[in-house]
């Protein structure tokens, strides 16, 4: 251990003891001076004010370890010092010292609560206001405590004397507490902008303050300091407002850190289902293209293999193109719509068709029933294409062997109605409000087909950009009906 170090707690108790005991000595001083006051109600008048003062606007905290004192003590004794003198100053400074030592909570949110704290902060005020007590009386002497200008000038130099005072005093306990790591610039520095608002109040509230004492005796007191308490406690008010803005602001704050956080994991697991899910198509095409590769003329003895390669290439598609429209939604952007006319009954059919072979494959049935009229829509084809491939695609995936799906389509006023019901797993309850968001899978149904969560997220985007509307129906082990509303042409 470095002797500085050793010697540190040394000094840092000698300077608190010299602080405080320069303090009691002010302080004794200004109590043996009682019997000398020209107004010795008006003296106590000021004490009393002091007092006041600190239980009115003292002590708020801003976290668990971090607390503020603020208090106008410094303006009433200052302003005490041309009708009393720098002693009484100090009397009414210990004063409101003694008072905001009482009612500040003895916990971590402010400095805690001990007789050395007390110590200290009495004798700083006090010496603060023993040095800016003397520049204002010798300034007063010198251009004369009755001219206009000893009147006024003098107030400026003594409240910048106290704030310096006061802060580098303050500035002294704390690197001999704190050690290098304390940078008394730094901190005088950060301190202007509170030191200029204290300089304006020291100043201009002392001198009007001290105004009233020499020319309105008690009654001019209160009167002045009647709104400084008033405006004072408001302030407090304020700032305890504020912190509960601030507590709430940090709730927030964490809500969104938490939705993000959830939010990352989704993406994660996403990336983690995309990877595998793109595994599937592309070892189908890779076996394909090699048994075609050894084997050209198995092209044609065995078509499926060309089929299995377009349906895998489009399944690939199928998901890039759902991560390029969602990276659109999430920027803000809207997908590309160009709207022509459109006979719905051809849209679905050609759907149908598209997704025969994989119903085929699991001996299910589709059905459809159209309205007597021919359904119109004015609608984006590519756009509407896809909405319907991913509702009867999912349905298909959904649906077990052997099942069935019936898409149904009729006007209703104003707007076509197209419903796809399957046979299939169904929807739990809790997993119905989630259905269409981003990345949401149905944990119970991730086994039962592969999937990005994109799709019905998509297909709402799609059905809200022609100003439609999309609904789901499900019960768990009877099925699901999704039911797609939008305007005709």
């Amino acid at each position: 251990m470095s002797m500085t170090t050793q010697r540190r707690p040394t000094l840092y108790t000698i300077y608190l003891v010299i602080i405080s005991l320069l303090g009691l000595l002010l302080l004794l001083w200004g109590l043996a001076q009682f019997s000398v006051y020209p107004s010795k109600r008006d003296f106590v008048l000021l004490v009393l004010l002091a007092a006041v003062s600190a239980i009115a606007t003292t002590s708020l905290s801003l976290s668990d370890k971090v607390g503020i004192t603020y208090h106008i003590g410094s303006v009433i004794s200052l302003a005490a010092v041309p009708s009393f003198g720098i002693a009484a100053a100090a009397v009414i400074a210990a004063t409101e010292d003694l008072c905001t030592w009482l009612i500040k909570p003895a916990n971590e949110k402010t400095w805690r609560k001990s007789f050395r704290q007390l110590g200290f902060n009495t004798g700083m005020h006090a010496i603060a206001v023993f040095c800016a007590g003397g520049v204002l009386l010798l300034l007063r002497q010198w251009l004369g405590a009755n001219t206009l200008w000893g009147g006024t000038l003098p107030w400026l130099p003594a409240a910048v004397v106290y704030e310096e005072v006061n802060l580098w005093l303050l500035i002294g306990v704390l690197r001999l507490q704190h050690g290098a790591e304390i940078n008394p610039w730094v901190i005088w520095k950060e301190d202007r902008w509170a030191s200029y608002i204290s300089l304006v109040v020291l100043a201009l509230g002392g001198g009007t303050l001290a105004f009233a004492i020499q020319h309105y005796d008690w009654l001019g007191i209160a009167i002045f300091f009647l709104p400084i308490i008033l405006s004072a406690y408001a302030f407090r008010l304020y700032v305890a407002q504020m912190q509960t803005h601030l507590d709430n602001l940090e709730q927030i704050v964490a809500d969104r850190t938490k939705d993000l956080a959830d939010l990352n994991r989704q993406k994660d697991a996403f990336l983690a289902v995309l990877t595998h899910d793109m595994m599937t198509p592309l070892t189908s095409i890779r076996l394909c293209a090699e048994e075609l590769a050894d084997e050209p003329r198995m092209a044609l003895e065995n078509p499926n293999l060309i089929y299995f390669i377009l349906r895998s290439q489009k399944t690939l598609f199928n998901m890039m193109r759902n991560i390029l429209d969602i990276e659109k939604l999430q920027s803000g952007r809207k997908l590309a719509m160009h709207p022509v006319e459109c006979n719905l009954e051809q849209l679905i059919d050609d759907a149908i068709a598209i997704l025969h072979p994989e119903a085929t494959e699991k001996n299910i049935l589709i059905a459809q029933h159209y309205a007597t009229q021919p359904l119109q829509l004015q609608a984006d084809r590519q756009q509407m294409e896809r909405i319907l491939l991913n509702l009867v695609s999912n349905a298909v995936k959904y649906t077990p062997s052997g099942g069935s799906i019936w898409i149904e389509a009729h006007q209703e006023g104003a707007y076509v109605i197209v419903s796809v019901q399957d046979s299939g797993y169904g929807i739990p309850a809790a997993e119905l409000p989630y259905i269409f968001d981003r990345f949401h899978r149905v944990e119970q149904l991730e086994s039962k087909a592969f999937g990005t969560g994109l799709g019905l997220a998509i297909t709402k985007a799609l059905v809200e950009e022609h100003a439609g509307a999309i609904a789901v129906m499900s019960e768990e082990g009877k099925g699901s009906t999704f039911t797609v509303k939008l305007p005709v042409a």
